[in-house]
């Protein structure tokens, strides 16, 4: 698991741009991609890992860095996950860290698209110290609600914020200065023991129109409760300057990633719920491209593309490279022949 590992770190005054969530490992993170609240400074979590040791298929440990068996490790940087070996070790950058400031701003959902236009044109630009987190929940289910965390001080922060605030008018808005770890433990909250939900993702590379606006409040307003949340994670900043073939993570230049998220507790109520995020994931198509590999999906059939893109090519030649009989291979694993 990934707090661990932070709270190990925060103790001699530093980080990894890690993820939100405390119950995944730091491994498939960052084979991944990994997004997190210090990704738009520090980049993704596979930008900042700088070695892996690997076992092979055919029993040998490698190391593969920039020196050696540099294709491996562009392929673990956003394609790995378990298709080319075991891995044993990971290397990483680390950054060193303070204190940040927190915020949470809400609105009604009649806001929605006054709210949605405005941070999108704006989010995806701001100062590279703030993540900015847009929940949507489904109508009658809750707030819409900014949240996030700026690697600066308090006054620094409502500074960058005011535009949001003074275009939107949200209803509530709260800072508080804190530690980073404390800040990472508050985003975390507790750890969910067992839990039913689906959840996929596409990305916005341009910003959603007014039809756009309209498909997702439609879907919104018809959700089978009783937890139904489409979620926008902000891109940019430090994320956006990588060119987007220097890993294998592809989605660089896309604005922000959508996150459809539907939560239930009786077994009877998950057809429902599969049902009406894959109909809002389609329903989005035109407006959208690709998904995020972390948020796997055996429902969207052609996912080489929608995670990788124009790099599935480079990662097929690095399977067919280490893994030329595919022992390691899964549902979705990278496939050696399309």
């Amino acid at each position: 698991r990934s707090m661990p590992l932070y709270e190990a770190l925060w103790n001699q005054g530093l980080t990894i741009p890690g993820g939100t969530c405390p119950a995944v490992c730091i491994s498939g993170l960052t084979l991944g991609g990994g997004y997190g609240l210090l990704s738009r400074l520090f980049g993704m979590t596979c930008d900042n890992l700088l070695e892996v040791e690997m076992v092979t298929a055919r029993g040998e440990t490698i190391r593969a860095n920039d020196n050696q068996h540099s294709d491996l490790l562009w392929a673990c940087r956003g394609g790995g996950g378990g298709s080319f070996g075991v891995i044993t070790s990971l290397t990483f950058r680390v950054h060193s860290i303070e204190n940040v400031t927190r915020y949470r701003m809400t609105w009604d959902f009649d806001d929605l698209k006054k709210v949605v236009r405005y941070w999108q044109s704006w989010a995806p630009y701001a100062d590279p110290r703030l993540t900015s987190l847009l929940a949507l929940p489904a109508q009658n289910q809750g707030d819409l609600r900014v949240s996030g965390v700026f690697v600066g001080s308090e006054e620094a922060l409502k500074w960058t914020l005011r535009p949001l605030q003074e275009a939107t008018q949200p209803k509530t808005a709260e800072f508080h200065s804190t530690t980073w770890i404390e800040a990472a433990r508050q985003v975390a909250g507790i750890p969910v023991t067992q839990e039913l939900f689906k959840n996929s993702s596409a990305y916005a590379y341009a910003p959603l129109s007014d039809e756009a606006l309209n498909v997702l409040i439609h879907n919104l307003q018809t959700a089978p409760g009783p937890v139904n949340v489409v979620a926008f994670d902000a891109c940019g900043g430090t994320i956006s300057q990588v060119p987007e073939n220097a890993t294998a993570f592809v989605h660089r230049k896309a604005l922000f990633v959508a996150q459809y998220q539907s939560y239930w507790t009786q077994n009877a109520d998950a057809d429902k719920n599969i049902q009406w995020i894959e109909r809002f994931r389609r329903s989005m198509l035109p407006y959208t491209e690709g998904a995020y590999r972390n948020y796997c999906d055996s429902m969207i059939v052609n996912w080489p593309a929608a995670y990788f893109g124009k790099n599935l090519a480079g990662l097929m030649q690095v399977k067919q490279t280490y893994d030329p009989e595919n022992l390691f291979r899964f549902e979705q694993s990278i496939p050696i022949y399309t």
